[in-house]
C-alpha cells in the first residue's frame, strides 16, 4: 500500500511539475519569486514523501482520505491545464502585461 501512495504521490505532482512548465511561459530571466515558489515545492515534495516512508502503517481512513485528495487534485489539476492551454499564462512574478483572460475551467 505504501509504494502505490508513493506513486500516485509523486505522479500527482510530476504533473503538478510539467504544468508548471508546458503551461505557464516566462520571458526573459526567471523572476525570484518563482524561484521561491518552486523551492517550496521542491522541499514539501521531498516532506511528503518523508512522512509517507515513516509512517507507522496503513491507516484505512487516513488512506481513503489521501486517495480522494489525490484524486480530486488529479482531476483539478488536468480539467484546469485543458482549459488553460500551452503556455497562454505567464508565470506569477511575470512583470508583463496579460495577454488573455481564461474564464473557464475550475
Amino acid at each position: 500500500m505504501t509504494a502505490a501512495i508513493i506513486l500516485a504521490f509523486v505522479g500527482l505532482h510530476g504533473t503538478l511539475a510539467w504544468g508548471r512548465v508546458a503551461v505557464f511561459r516566462i520571458d526573459g530571466r526567471k523572476p525570484a519569486g518563482v524561484r521561491v515558489i518552486e523551492i517550496c515545492a521542491a522541499i514539501s515534495v521531498v516532506a511528503g514523501l518523508a512522512l509517507i516512508l515513516l509512517r507507522d502503517g496503513p491507516v484505512m481512513a487516513l488512506d481513503a482520505v489521501a486517495w480522494l485528495c489525490t484524486g480530486t487534485s488529479g482531476a483539478l489539476c488536468a480539467w484546469g491545464l485543458n482549459s488553460i492551454g500551452r503556455g497562454h499564462l505567464t508565470a506569477a512574478f511575470s512583470r508583463d502585461v496579460p495577454r488573455s483572460l481564461v474564464t473557464t475551467g475550475p
